[in-house]
């Protein structure tokens, strides 16, 4: 009997074709997400019985979840982070667990340095006055000399730091475990977060979210942070409470934040639409064709290692 593939992943196979070819040659029946876009819970019960293995997305993989799926063996996570997953239950179950990483660090350093250059020339700003017919300059800042706060120091933090660099940026981090290793390498210092936030001119998210850094930044280290600095997110929409950085940004005691994950995605009815100093983006850190071509080949194929060893 056939193996079967459940693919929830609504990004999936859309920017590289030649995964679904691989599949396709494989001896295993694939099962797409019928949806067209990130399933629900109840949604998920029901695709997940019957399968050997799935590939997901964001989609919430859930205990409720993992009680339905009476033949898993394997899930693999497309890109970074497991924070959807119940991986207490999947252990118990026998179920295997991957991401993919290696796969998306360019291209969310990409946009993380996208956003920093936005935020810091008021590009938004200035393209929404210009199309409303008013010529209408703003001054900037360089980059050059700046500090630039990086929270977390994984792949994707790495790949910001060496980026930043390239802009003459000062670059110092912080993380539960400070990386001598990588501190002379990446010519970059460690600092503890408080005192990171105090002296940093743009911060940047790189973390996992975990009980840990679920709401990480709040009132309290908002506060910290300079008149005149950024924010960036392009990790988890929790690790930041939105009510707070709302009512910072509306009042003006940070300058601006680039948000590309949110809370609660898609992001709609948000008060955070209504400001012009932050940029918000629907979560396209790693959706790039090069990212994408990279993700769903790993995916697949840590997929068939399992099923057909």
């Amino acid at each position: 009997m056939k193996p079967t593939v459940l693919i929830s992943s609504a990004s999936f196979g859309r920017l590289s074709g030649d995964v679904l070819e691989l599949l396709a040659r494989a001896k295993v029946k694939v099962v797409h997400n019928p949806f067209g876009r990130t399933p629900t819970e109840e949604e998920m019960v029901r695709l997940i019985q019957g399968v050997d293995g799935a590939i997901v997305g964001t989609e919430p993989i859930s205990a409720r979840v993992l009680e339905r799926a009476d033949r898993l063996k394997v899930i693999v996570r497309r890109g970074t982070g497991l924070d959807n997953i119940d991986l207490a239950i999947a252990r118990q179950k026998g179920v295997q667990v991957f991401n993919t990483p290696g796969t998306v660090e360019d291209s969310v350093a990409e946009l993380t340095m996208g956003l920093i250059l936005a935020l810091a020339r008021q590009l938004t700003v200035l393209d929404k006055a210009l199309k409303n017919n008013r010529w209408w300059k703003l001054p900037g800042i360089e980059l050059a000399g700046k500090i630039l706060g990086l929270v977390g120091l994984g792949r994707i933090g790495q790949a910001v730091a060496e980026r930043a660099k390239a802009f003459k940026m000062k670059v110092v981090y912080y993380s539960r475990t400070r990386r001598f290793d990588l501190e002379e390498r990446l010519g970059v210092t460690f600092m503890r977060l408080d005192q990171l936030l105090q002296e940093s001119d743009f911060v940047t998210l790189h973390v996992p979210l975990s009980k840990e850094t679920t709401g990480l930044i709040g009132e309290r280290e908002l506060a910290l942070m300079k008149p005149a600095a950024f924010l960036i997110n392009t990790a988890r929409g929790a690790v930041i409470d939105e009510e707070a950085l709302y009512r910072f940004l509306e009042e003006g005691r940070i300058a601006g934040a680039a948000l590309d994950v949110f809370k609660q995605e898609p992001l709609r009815d948000s008060r955070l639409q209504k400001l012009d100093n932050v940029i918000l983006t629907p979560h396209v850190g790693t959706y790039t064709k090069e990212a994408a071509q990279k993700m769903d080949l790993k995916a697949a194929e840590l997929v068939l290692k399992v099923l057909q060893p």
